[in-house]
């Protein structure tokens, strides 16, 4: 019996050793967190707090403590550390946040562990007293989190409904009628292809979805594409496009195809000499646009007709506005299996995923 007093008092004695060390020595700094420089000071200030409380596990590089090498403590952070960075990299998580916001899925996944306060773990803090994320820290993330979250709204999404973490597909975003309507035009214009027999809309049929439903899309001279049509409704919602995410505006995506000699097989100079012939046409383009028929403004044009092509008021849309009888009982019942499964982790926003490039 004494000698396993004995043995409890020297594991507690050591434990608290352990734990006054490490608050002498502080938690991690200056790791690939918080070197990423933010656009604004809350989300530096935020990625300070986890730093202090996360890094250790959730930032790949980081130093361990002097003691990682004894026996039982090596297993035990190294697996720790290995599960940490598999679950979640806070400091590739934060990366984007040098050149714009910080992604949904991001900021959705700081929030279900703060929320539910699994991180950072008791037995952790419990070494670690200074990782403890108090009230107030939590508060402060939680707050961040909603702010972000609300600036990341697409445009006509409700007031009430800009920092939910699923919000409907907004009725509009605003464009120019004008260019909008010159838009539609060119996204129906087989001149814009080299041989005049593809347009926008042959891989992208908006009676089909969006898409043709091939299985890889038909190029000029029947060319057969490497992957198939991702759909154009709703792609202005979109934090990037293409399949890989290779281009960042509608606009860029716009001048894809055009160019690519598989698909439309042309490029803007003769697309512009063939649609400067069209009297009409020019006209009409020069009210809206006083610099003329170009790449630009043909890209712009296009962009700003994608941008109506949304798909508002769905049952799920209404769902989440507040008519609950727009879902069956068993539509709920799913619905509340997703939420407690943690997928609104990753499949955030008014998509349901598509928010981030980056592997949580």
């Amino acid at each position: 019996m004494k000698k396993a007093l004995w043995v409890v008092g020297v594991l507690v004695v050591l434990g608290l050793a352990l734990a006054v060390s490490n608050l002498l020595v502080g938690a991690p700094k200056g790791t690939a967190l918080t070197a990423v420089q933010p656009r604004d000071a809350r989300t530096a200030r935020v990625a300070h707090v986890l730093e202090e409380s996360c890094a250790s596990c959730h930032v790949a590089g980081v130093k361990p403590p002097y003691y990682a090498s004894w026996p039982v403590a090596k297993t035990i952070i190294e697996r720790d550390v290995k599960e940490g960075l598999g679950d979640f990299d806070l400091g590739a998580g934060f990366a984007p946040a040098a050149a714009g916001p910080v992604p949904e899925p991001v900021l959705a996944k700081i929030e279900r562990e703060v929320k539910g306060g699994e991180m950072p773990p008791a037995a952790y803090v419990a070494m670690h007293w200074n990782a403890a994320l108090g009230g107030e820290k939590k508060d402060a993330i939680l707050r961040w989190v909603k702010e972000e979250r609300a600036a990341q709204a697409a445009p006509g999404v409700p007031e009430a409904m800009r920092a939910a973490l699923l919000r409907p597909i907004p009725d509009r975003i605003d464009v120019d009628p004008a260019k909008a309507a010159l838009g539609e035009k060119l996204y129906h214009d087989t001149r814009l292809s080299g041989d005049d027999t593809i347009s926008c809309a042959s891989c992208h049929d908006l009676a089909l979805g969006g898409t043709d439903q091939h299985v890889v899309s038909d190029g000029i001279r029947g060319q057969m594409g490497g992957i198939n049509s991702p759909t154009t409704y709703n792609a202005a919602l979109n934090f990037a496009q293409f399949w890989d995410g290779r281009a960042a505006t509608l606009e860029a995506q716009a001048d894809g195809p055009p160019n690519n000699p598989v698909e439309m097989g042309s490029n803007w100079t003769p697309i512009t000499e063939k649609l400067t012939k069209d009297k009409a046409f020019v006209k009409e383009f020069a009210a809206a646009y006083p610099e003329g028929v170009n790449k630009t403004t043909a890209t712009h044009a296009i962009a700003e007709y994608e941008r109506t092509l949304l798909t508002p008021n769905s049952r799920f849309d209404r769902y989440l506005t507040g008519d609950a009888s727009a879902l069956t009982a068993e539509e709920k019942h799913g619905y509340e299996v997703f939420q407690a499964k943690g997928c609104a982790t990753c499949h955030v926003g008014e998509l349901l995923g598509g928010g981030g490039p980056l592997r949580l």
